[in-house]
This record gives structure tokens, C-alpha cells and sequence, in this order.
């Protein structure tokens, strides 16, 4: 497997919330205690093929990996649900992107949604279609 792989030189223990870009077409949002650890965890099982068939499916054509690290903080409860809210709102975070995202979206949001307006400003087309 000949993939280009570009993390972040970060410390341990640091919580945020990442996404990984598989060559600038498929995005995977996520949430952790341990940023670096979950970087080096991910290449690891990318290269060892120990993935979700989601995932397994895209990697045999990919060629650049990317992690960034979207946020960092203390609280992972309030990270998790900045995590849900770049998966539900990505589209409109990366405007002209046509990303493709690899999550299983969660089915609501409505037990997240407190922490979200707490952090984030929620975008019009979510009152649109749910209400206030």
C-alpha cells in the first residue's frame, strides 16, 4: 500500500475532534481523548487493512490521507457533539466541497443539540426543516 499520510505532529492527550480526508474526496469525522494516539491508531489499521468495509472500500484507490484536527478541549461531551455537528452541517462548513462523508450519520440530534447552540451557531436550514 502506497498511501501519502500527513498528521499533525501534536502532542498526547490532547481531546478534539478531527476528520481524516482520503485524497480530497471522502471525509471521517471524529471525536477522541487522545488525538495523536487516535492519528497513529488510524494509519496503523489503515496499512494492516483492519477497517470498516465503509472505509475498506476507499482506501485500495487512495493515495493522500490527511488528518486535521478540527477543535481541541477539555470536555468530551461537548467535543462529541461538535463532532456530530461538522457530520450533520459539513456541506455548508465546506461550501463547493463534494466531499462524500464516511460517518453513520447518528439519527438525531435532538439529545446533542443543547451542547451544539452552546458551542456553534446553527445554521438556518436546521431550523428550516426542525423548528426551533
Amino acid at each position: 500500500m502506497n498511501i501519502e499520510f500527513n498528521i499533525p505532529n501534536i502532542e498526547y492527550h490532547i481531546k478534539g475532534v478531527y476528520r481524516i480526508i482520503f485524497d480530497d474526496k471522502y471525509i471521517y469525522f471524529g471525536s477522541t481523548k487522545d488525538l495523536k494516539h487516535r492519528f497513529l491508531g488510524w494509519k496503523y489499521n489503515i496499512l494492516k487493512n483492519n477497517l470498516p468495509n465503509r472505509i475498506k472500500n476507499v482506501i485500495h484507490e487512495c493515495k493522500k490521507i490527511t488528518f486535521e484536527v478540527i477543535e481541541t478541549g477539555s470536555d468530551i461531551k461537548i467535543l462529541r457533539a461538535i463532532e456530530y455537528y461538522h457530520m450533520y452541517f459539513f456541506k455548508d462548513l465546506n461550501a463547493g466541497n463534494n466531499s462524500i462523508i464516511l460517518n453513520k450519520i447518528p439519527i438525531t440530534t435532538f439529545d446533542i443539540l443543547p451542547l451544539i447552540e452552546k458551542t456553534h451557531k446553527m445554521p438556518q436550514e436546521y431550523y428550516d426543516l426542525y423548528g426551533k
